[in-house]
């Protein structure tokens, strides 16, 4: 569902519902991500702003300009706008006025962007004079939005809410979204008269106030930001503290009691979660405090020593007193840090925290950087093998020196100076490879979804998210994966559902079921990756095309792991006749409510509700999920079970850039083929986990021309079809290609004939038999190559060239030179070729690569004799592969 037909489905909900008494109906159950759930929340308030695109330089300055004439408004900032936001909110904060701001937090800019999640933005605002709050879940966000409006049109101070980027703000959870009748008892309106709620507010406003006071207002003028001179601007300034921030915390406070009494919900500055004579104070913001607790039940369940957790929800007021009284007694406190490192090592919060606390030891745990996972799991080991009453840095999931030898050997060669150089890393990172968690942990039912990208596959996994929520109504907690957008990439979905105290697990937990719409679309490495999402006898379930292929491929892929985990493997056979993309999904969407539905009695998936609530969803009967919920079918493996296989060194072929030495050579930092041989094949074959801080990755440096390792073929099912006929070799297609897919080069026949002799000797084969003829080959090549001779391919130009050749000897063809001819079609055979007419001798020998075009069609609009047409891309590509490798062995060989 669109945020706009959800802002239109509340509207009529708030239209039958106004009347009702909040108290009674704390909320309508609902499944959101943050963001919709903030902005549903700000509808029923009445907030004017708008969403502000995250590209905009002045979100805060328009909604302040709203607050200024008395209009409730909101702002909508995102990744690197607090620091540019930051003295429009200081300002705001100074003169006073009633708004709300909503920040998604992401990791902010450094030695490059990331997608993942930071709280450097949020930390950035801490001095600007307004409050800030931050969202431990999707329901904190809705409840801190309505608490928000409240507080800031009672103290007349901004407030802005934050929440994480990935795990709330873009993340599907369960909540109860306030109705109208509730926001209206909590917020009023902004027209209400209200008694001023402060002295200093009485001496300005009078006794009784408008809600949201009109600063600028034609008929009572008044000069707001005028210039001071010092003194009056140093008084106004130490004036500002008694007389408005100090009853802050007191409006703060009654602002979080109405709404926690309203809907049952507490709502504090700071909560102290655990009981006894716990050793370990674990403090957190945001999404981290549920994982956190999360790993409290794991060490819980294994009979260890539980930490405490305090949740921080906000940093301006700072709740210092309370993490004092927090850490009284603690032998370890331990701050989950999502800031990054400054100048002295330490963190923002981190920073905050030692300052309030005297004496006592504290570990700085930097967890989750970036978008980095964090696990429950993982931080339950941290917490129970690290030695109490010690000071330290470390981070969480960062692996510095691997234990385990590399099988790329280049990149082993990096780790193994690393660790001769600074031997003490190691000691920095805390590192454990996901696995199965502790015994008494597993309470939930999970699933992850292995995809490529696109919106098509996307919107599958929400379907299956919100179809079992919906069906067992259970505590959601979900992670909807991210990448570079549509151009490749491989991304994991994944939703885990508890009981009523249900805390999220973090990241990369281990899934009771790995479903892959499409395991054709992922390499092995990706697969193998998934594989190990899936705890020990979980289930998987492939679907795509050829499906029966792909789970072989599956099962094969999985007797290559380390151990065997007893996975069951499923597929679902593709549909009789011809079967329609959608349909396909929809039976994929069946099987896999049937799949997740046999795997826990705690948790069934009734059928009857299932196909009731799809039918209610897609307004039609529903049939190709009906048939998916009985079609799935298990394949048995264990005949075919084998040794696990040892994973050798990897040697992958790397790209012809690389080969050629195309681009600098100068510093290791500017050496292509060093970057490809340390980064670029991990990410070639799917294995980018394998990657490990170095000094290459701190400095942000990517040498020129690494694009040609992206593949992005697969996000377009369109490709340029060639023509060699109707070519004039005018180069436009190549030189407006903008991702240099497109290749060409102008060789004579016998320079053709040559380098592909010498890529097949490479290649282990020898056409060495052909050197007696190779130059009457090259001139019956040249005269049938395109043209009158009507040859399109190097590989049907040569075969008629040697035939020539034997047509005028007038014997039988020698065996050998036969041999070698077929040796040269297996290596360049299927490289297009244009006449020799057009350039005066010499061929234009053209190709697309098809890992890197992706359909955009400038090379078709720009080719004036239609030589390039659109064409479906082939099934596999196997066609465009083939021309793309023959067309780089007669480009990149000497």
């Amino acid at each position: 569902m669109s945020v706009s037909d959800l802002i239109r489905k509340l509207g009529r909900l708030s239209e039958k519902k106004a009347e009702r008494n909040a108290t009674e109906t704390p909320g309508e159950r609902s499944v959101l991500d943050g963001r919709t759930a903030v902005i549903a929340v700000e509808r029923l308030l009445g907030s004017s702003g708008g969403i502000t695109s995250t590209g905009s330089a002045t979100p805060f300055a328009a909604a302040a300009g709203l607050a200024l004439n008395g209009i409730r408004a909101a702002a909508y900032l995102g990744d690197d706008e607090p620091s540019r936001e930051a003295n429009q909110l200081r300002r705001a904060a100074a003169r006073h006025l009633a708004l709300v701001a909503h920040l998604t937090c992401r990791a902010s800019t450094s030695h490059g962007s990331a997608l993942g999640t930071g709280h450097d933005g949020y930390h950035a605002l801490a001095d600007s004079g307004a409050v800030l709050l931050f969202a431990t879940n999707v329901q904190e966000a809705a409840d801190l939005t309505v608490a928000a409006r409240r507080f800031t049109e009672h103290a007349l101070v901004p407030c802005v809410v934050a929440m994480d980027e990935e795990e709330t703000a873009g993340a599907l959870q369960d909540l109860a979204l306030p109705t109208a009748g509730l926001v209206v008892d909590l917020a009023g309106r902004p027209e209400d008269r209200i008694e001023s709620p402060t002295p200093a507010q009485a001496m300005l406003f009078g006794t009784h106030r408008r809600r949201v006071p009109r600063l600028f207002d034609f008929d009572h003028p008044a000069l707001t930001g005028a210039l001071h001179d010092r003194l009056s601007w140093g008084y106004a300034t130490a004036a500002a503290a008694p007389f408005f921030a100090g009853h802050l915390p007191m409006i703060l406070d009654e602002a979080f009691g109405a709404v926690g009494r309203a809907t049952g919900r507490k709502l504090e500055t700071s909560s102290l979660h655990g009981e006894g004579e716990e050793n370990l104070l674990l403090i957190a913001q945001g999404s981290a405090v549920e994982t956190a607790l999360a790993a409290a039940s794991v060490l819980r369940g294994a009979g260890k020593d539980v930490p405490a957790v305090l949740a921080v929800r906000s940093i301006s007021p700072f709740p210092a007193e309370a993490i004092r009284r927090a850490a009284e007694g603690r032998k370890r406190i331990v701050i989950l840090e999502r800031t990054q490192p400054g100048a002295g090592g330490d963190g923002r919060l981190a920073r905050r925290v030692r300052a309030a606390l005297t004496g006592e030891p504290v570990t700085t745990l930097f967890a989750g950087l970036g978008g980095t996972p964090l696990r429950a799991d993982e931080l339950a080991l941290f917490c129970s093998e690290e030695a109490p009453g010690v000071e330290k840095t470390v981070y969480l999931g960062i692996d510095f020196i691997p234990n385990e030898r590399s099988p790329y050997p280049k990149r082993q060669a990096v780790i193994d100076k690393v660790r001769r150089d600074y031997p003490d890393a190691a000691a920095l990172g805390f590192y454990r490879p996901p696995g199965e968690p502790a015994a008494g942990s597993r309470s939930a039912l999970s699933v992850a979804i292995g995809r490529s990208p696109g919106e098509e596959q996307a919107e599958f996994s929400r379907s299956l998210f919100l179809l079992v929520q919906r069906c067992i109504g259970k505590t959601m907690r979900s992670r909807l994966g991210t990448g570079w957008g549509m151009w490749g990439g491989f991304l994991v979905d994944s939703a885990v559902w508890g009981g009523a105290a249900h805390e999220d697990p973090g990241d990369a937990f281990a899934a009771d079921a790995l479903i892959l719409p499409g395991p054709g679309d992922l390499r092995d490495g990706e697969i193998r990756r998934s594989l190990f999402r899936v705890r020990p006898g979980g289930a998987v379930l492939a679907g795509g095309d050829n499906p029966g292929e792909q789970i072989e491929r599956i099962g094969r892929i999985a007797r290559t792991l380390e151990n065997d985990r007893g996975l069951h493997l499923h597929y679902l056979p593709s549909a009789d006749g011809a079967e329609e993309r959608r349909d396909a999904l929809e039976r994929l969407l069946g099987a896999s409510a049937a799949l997740l539905g046999g795997i826990d009695p705690a948790y069934p998936l009734d059928r009857k509700k299932l196909v009731s609530l799809r039918r209610e969803e897609t307004d039609d009967d529903a049939a190709p999920f009906r048939d998916g919920l009985v079609a799935m079918q298990a394949v048995d493996l264990r005949e075919r079970r084998s040794a696990p296989a040892v994973r050798a060194p990897i040697e992958e072929e790397a790209p012809a850039a690389v080969r050629n030495r195309i681009g600098r050579e100068g510093a290791p930092s500017e050496s292509l083929p060093r970057f490809w041989d340390q980064v670029g094949v991990l990410y070639a074959r799917g294995d980018d986990e394998s990657i490990t801080a170095d000094p290459f990755l701190a400095s942000g440096l990517v040498p020129g021309r690494s694009a040609f390792f992206r593949k992005v073929g697969g996000a377009s099912a369109a490709v340029p079809a060639f023509t060699p006929s109707a070519c004039t070799a005018c180069g436009h297609c190549w030189t407006v290609c903008p991702d240099g897919a497109i290749g060409g080069t102008v060789l004579s026949g016998a320079e053709v004939i040559g380098r592909a002799m010498n890529a097949a000797k490479e290649r282990g084969r020898s056409a060495d038999a052909l050197k007696r003829v190779l130059s009457r080959l090259a001139k019956e090549f040249s005269k049938t190559a395109g043209g009158d001779g009507g040859a399109d391919t190097v590989g049907d130009a040569l075969r008629c060239a040697f035939d020539s050749i034997g047509a005028k000897g007038g014997g039988p063809p020698d065996p050998k030179q036969a041999e070698a001819i077929a040796v040269l079609e297996e290596t360049v055979g299927a490289l297009p070729v244009i006449s020799a007419d057009v350039l005066g001798g010499a061929h234009l020998f053209l190709a697309v690569d098809p890992d890197r075009c992706k359909g955009c069609g400038v090379c078709i609009a720009s080719c004036e004799p239609t030589a390039l047409s659109r064409a479906d891309r082939p099934a596999g590509g196997e066609g465009e592969s083939a021309a793309w490798k023959a067309f780089e062995a007669v480009r990149g060989t000497p």
